[in-house]
């Protein structure tokens, strides 16, 4: 199973890729790969006690100078007895966590309440 979400971010496609490279290493997950030229980055986040590991790319795209969009993708890298809970809460936690480094825009409809985030 996956999940993905596009959203728009407030500042250029360079900060971004940069915030969220230096997040997701704090975060102590581990970096599979990384695209200067492509501004992605995917990495491995754990599944929990009863899932596989999860794979997330997230995909840095121009939109001006001065902002750019994400696309945040996870695919689950095996078994889960929780299939789908997981990648919308890593999904959540790098909108979130992101969040608080610069403003993100949601899509509009009940995105934002099923990941429980404030818009």
């Amino acid at each position: 199973m996956s999940a993905s979400i596009l959203v728009g971010v407030s500042v250029s496609q360079d900060e971004a890729y940069q915030k969220a490279i230096e997040l997701i290493s704090r975060a102590g997950y581990t970096i599979v790969s990384t695209s200067d030229r492509d501004r992605t980055i995917t990495y491995e986040a754990s599944g929990g006690a009863w899932a596989w590991k999860q794979k997330v790319k997230l995909d840095f795209g121009k939109k001006t100078k001065d902002t750019a969009s994400l696309l945040v993708t996870v695919k689950e890298q095996g078994f889960s007895f929780f299939q789908g809970k997981k990648q919308i809460e890593i999904l959540a936690w790098v909108l979130k966590s992101l969040g608080e480094q610069f403003q993100i825009a949601l899509p509009p409809g009940e995105v934002a309440d099923y990941l429980n985030l404030k818009r």
